[in-house]
């Protein structure tokens, strides 16, 4: 059945002429959305009965928001006013991967990528050469779990690889290839307030991934016009020039404005769900952050990247601007703050625990409800040769094998991971952890029809 789908969709997209391709996009839509539905329930057949409270629930990712620009970590830009009043922050949570199609598997799984087979392919990994592997058949969604136990569940993003993990794990499924916050947030409260409880919807926005655009609203003063500002320059030549500077200075100052412009729209989310015990829990967070040139000589000193890029953007290194996102759980029993390092596989089991739920034993994380982690890994690059890293007891490590490099460092002592120490019992301890861990091979290569694929080129993933 899923080869019939997948053929006919073939055949509404690449063998019509130009002339009456628009008449059958919605064939092809259609055909997507029966696709969805039959494979959803083929794998609800084969889910755990959870019971729950019926709480609703709601998820919010932003998609390459990083922590420390976000007012949660004290950052210089009131960047996010109405995402700091709320309860239950985590301003120092790491992704499991750094970009998105693993680290959503990890959010909406509770498992990190090797757990969940949604890996890249190859030693020396690029899109262009290696499709990344669908994950693994026999691993449960949060998504599947709660439709089991009677939610509808809705998964609305504006990012490709977001909505290749949740095809066929979502009852309802839009895909709205750059579409703002605004568009999608109208969308899901369409959705929202047109079913009953219990419901359970995903929501992914792209604001701050490129391409940018460049918002009406500039809170932090003119966003001045710089060749390629929506895009990313300088991918390898950071020369400290005048010309340089201005970018820099101009790339930030529009990235903070798009935060403060998806803080905005997520309030406008929160007025129109429901309040007290009619509001559903909350969930926020980044699926990885973005780099700024912060590392950009020790990436170009130890490591190979085969687009040539350095220091920039996401996807290729284990760097906390690029792991550390913000995580909020808005809920009634998480009222205080948390400076501890905690994992975003920690998302599904404490979901879970809040509906009264039993968290699956298959997974990686834990309740934050019953405390905190004693170590967080990240891993899964999509760039370059493979890189894992480890955080426990304040300690960071960088294990890159093929690279030849392993990178300590102190985080109570250096957060900004400018100098690495050299302590040998230390990095052989975290070395042990990484090691330890057994990896799946994943499914068969993510099947990327032609739109699809242009749409994510136009994100930058393939040449």
């Amino acid at each position: 059945m899923t080869q019939l789908f997948r053929h006919l969709e073939r055949i509404a997209v690449d063998r019509v002429p130009e002339r009456i391709k628009p008449y059958l996009r919605t064939v092809r839509n259609r055909i997507k959305d029966s696709h969805n539905t039959v494979e959803y329930h083929r794998r609800l057949n084969g889910t755990p009965l959870v019971e729950t409270n019926g709480k609703d629930v709601i998820i919010v990712v932003v998609d390459c928001l990083r922590a420390d620009h976000t007012s949660l970590r004290d950052y210089e830009r009131e960047t996010t006013p109405f995402l700091s009043t709320l309860t239950g922050q985590y301003p120092h949570a790491i992704s499991a991967a750094p970009w998105t199609y693993s680290s959503v598997s990890s959010i909406l799984t509770g498992r990190y990528p090797h757990n969940h087979g949604a890996l890249p392919q190859g030693e020396f990994r690029n899109f262009d050469d290696n499709v990344p592997r669908e994950i693994d058949d026999d691993v449960m969604f949060l998504s599947e779990l709660l439709g089991n136990a009677g939610y509808d569940t809705f998964a609305l993003t504006s990012i490709g690889f977001a909505d290749i993990v949740s095809q066929g794990r979502f009852l309802d499924r839009q895909y709205r290839h750059d579409a703002d916050a605004t568009t999608l947030v109208d969308e899901l409260l369409e959705w929202w307030h047109s079913h009953e409880s219990p419901r359970f919807a995903y929501l992914h926005l792209a604001d701050l991934h490129e391409p940018l655009s460049i918002p009406n609203n500039q809170p932090f003063g003119h966003i001045e016009e710089v060749d390629g500002l929506q895009r990313w320059n300088f991918h390898n030549s950071t020369t400290p020039t005048e010309e340089f500077q201005h970018y820099h200075t101009e790339k930030v100052r529009l990235y903070d404005t798009l935060i403060r412009y998806v803080d905005n729209q997520l309030e406008r989310l929160y007025e129109n769900i429901g309040y007290g015990d009619n509001r559903p829990l909350v969930v926020i967070t980044g699926d990885h952050g973005e780099e700024f040139w912060e590392h950009v000589d020790i990436e170009r000193k130890h490591f190979e990247d085969p687009r040539n890029y350095y220091g920039i953007g996401h996807g290729h290194a284990l760097f906390n601007e690029i792991v550390n996102v913000p995580l909020i759980i808005d809920h009634s029993d998480i009222e205080e703050s948390s400076d501890d390092w905690v994992s975003l596989v920690d998302i599904a089991p404490t979901v879970l625990d809040a509906l009264g739920a039993n968290p699956q034993k298959e997974i990686d994380g834990s309740s934050l409800f019953l405390g905190n982690e004693s170590k967080v890994y990240s891993e899964a690059v999509g760039y370059g040769y493979e890189k894992k890293m480890v955080i426990e007891d304040g300690y960071k490590l960088i294990h890159a094998e093929q690279d030849g490099v392993d990178l300590l460092y102190d985080l109570d002592m250096d957060d900004t991971e400018k100098q690495p120490i050299d302590d040998k019992k230390r990095k052989e301890t975290l070395l042990e952890q990484i090691r330890s861990v057994d990896e799946k091979q994943g499914g068969s290569e993510i099947k990327i029809d032609k739109e699809s694929k242009e749409h994510l080129q136009d994100l930058g993933y393939f040449e």
